[in-house]
């Protein structure tokens, strides 16, 4: 017999997504479309014979909850650096200068999430602009000789020209570059990881 289960971590995370989108967990959140198939008395048993399509629906559920879930600046970074990555790939594949810019922009918050992960870490307020992120870097390394170290706020300031300036503002987007830049995007995340 096939159940929703097959290929989901386990009943107890399955049934927190059937409560999370009923809204149990936040009100208001509206029913997944392949609600109507199964309902909540009877659980992962009914509509076996509609696994196909409730499973197809419910992909976009898990993401979704996952979106909600509880996650660290640094997740967000990651998230943000994958999906750069994704959309990039996709708009140099399609030659769609649009995607590309906005893979630059997203590659940039995946530099401003890990640094904003960095400063929640150290117990300072998260800056509001990306002006007081770089002052508060520079506090920083004048007190953490680590942190100066790592050089984490000019390779702040150097991503911020390159991708959100250059690329997404100006529209001046290298390919090659951009393929550098998002490893570089990647080994900030890591360092402000071992911090």
């Amino acid at each position: 017999m096939v159940h929703f289960f097959d290929g989901l971590e386990n009943k107890k995370e399955w049934e927190f997504r059937i409560n999370y989108n009923l809204g149990t967990v936040t009100p208001g959140l509206p029913k997944p479309r392949c609600w109507s198939l199964f309902s909540a008395e009877i659980g992962y048993k009914s509509g076996v014979e509609q696994v196909p399509k409730v499973f197809k629906c419910l992909r976009s559920v898990k993401v979704r909850w996952k979106m909600h879930q509880r996650m660290t600046k640094l997740d967000e970074a990651k998230n943000f650096l994958e999906e750069a990555s994704r959309e990039f790939e996709r708009g140099v594949k399609e030659n769609n200068v649009t995607l590309v810019r906005d893979a630059g922009e997203k590659a940039w918050g995946a530099v401003v999430q890990a640094t904003n992960d960095l400063f929640e870490r150290r117990g300072l307020p998260i800056p509001t602009t990306h002006r007081e992120r770089r002052e508060y870097l520079e506090k920083l390394e004048e007190v953490d000789p680590i942190v100066r170290e790592k050089g984490l706020t000019d390779r702040f300031m150097a991503r911020d020209h390159v991708l959100h300036e250059r690329c997404f503002y100006e529209g001046y987007c290298n390919i090659d570059e951009l393929r550098k830049e998002f490893e570089k995007v990647k080994r900030y995340i890591d360092d402000i990881e071992k911090l």
